[in-house]
């Protein structure tokens, strides 16, 4: 059986098995077998795209988002960002939106990797 170093854990395991953390990150893969990995939106880089997976923020901020059109199922991708990388431009719905980086923290990604 072969075996596997994952450094983070500083431990050996089967080759095949994911770190519980990786797990997380890997949703779903694709026909092609491609992960599909998922993001904090603050986390993006310029050109990246992808859906939106979850909007993890209630009350005022939440509901405040979601009336943008950033709701689940929702494509998105980033247009650019300020110098100091606060706020990110993304384009939403035929319109381009920003986002203060701690509003772009409560939104999970799922990035696409044709890219």
């Amino acid at each position: 059986m072969a075996m596997q170093y994952h450094a983070a854990q500083m431990a050996v395991r089967p080759a095949g098995q994911v770190h519980p953390v990786r797990a997380k990150q890997l949703l779903r893969t694709r026909g092609n077998k491609e992960p599909m990995e998922t993001v904090v939106l603050r986390h993006m880089k310029k050109n990246q795209s992808g859906t939106i997976k979850s909007v993890n923020v209630a009350g005022v901020l939440g509901r405040r988002i979601r009336e943008m059109g950033l709701t689940p199922g929702t494509k998105i991708s980033v247009c650019g960002r300020a110098p100091l990388r606060d706020p990110v431009a993304i384009r939403v719905l035929n319109s381009i939106l920003t986002l203060r980086n701690n509003e772009a923290e409560h939104i999970r990604v799922e990035v696409d990797n044709n890219q």
